[in-house]
């Protein structure tokens, strides 16, 4: 069952199971990255849910690569993906920069997760990246879904961050989210801790 499914079939995640299912997210997306793939449509239909025989804990496994390629420059060679998921400098003109994009899906992703609908529906809302949150959503959870929306304003920025093409750095999903994260200023993918 897709994470999807999961959560529309009133399934609930705690505030543990999506903190653990998420770091695994993230861990695979940086297993693919290591690997020079961008997937390019991360969103809860791509994140297969399924039982650990041992623990009986949920795990995941990221499916269709069907909008991905392999990562040869900071910037993607083809469009894809679903726009909902999709970050405002893709909206505005056009530029899919894979680590970037990939944050904003995650964010995007871990919104859903949280808050069991998406942030932002139309093009407007998704070039504003201002978010509404319950109040229930943890404030460190808030802080990473938000620092995960901060824009891109320069393509050429990103490109001096990468340093080398293809090259990706991801945060130990274990460390802490430093108080000037974004995805203006670092190559790094933020996970930190979601629940207060």
């Amino acid at each position: 069952m897709s994470l999807y499914d999961y959560i529309e079939n009133d399934n609930d995640l705690s505030n543990v199971e999506v903190q653990r299912l998420f770091k695994k997210i993230v861990t695979t997306i940086k297993g693919c990255f290591e690997a020079g793939v961008s997937h390019k449509d991360i969103k809860p239909e791509n994140i297969l849910l399924f039982r650990e025989k041992s623990s009986g804990q949920l795990d995941i496994k990221v499916i269709d690569f069907g909008c991905g390629e392999h990562i040869t420059s900071y910037k993607g060679t083809h469009t894809g993906g679903t726009r909902i998921y999709w970050p405002p400098e893709y909206i505005k003109g056009g530029k899919f920069l894979h680590m970037p994009a990939t944050v904003w899906s995650l964010g995007t992703l871990l919104y859903y997760m949280v808050c069991r609908h998406d942030p932002f529906y139309t093009n407007a809302s998704i070039c504003r990246a201002s978010p509404s949150f319950p109040k229930n959503v943890p404030n460190l959870c808030r802080d990473l879904i938000v620092r995960c929306f901060v824009t891109v304003v320069k393509s050429t920025s990103y490109g001096k961050i990468m340093g080398t093409q293809g090259s990706v750095e991801v945060r130990s999903v274990t460390e802490k989210l430093p108080p000037s994260m974004d995805r203006t200023r670092d190559s790094q993918l933020p996970v930190g801790e979601l629940a207060d």
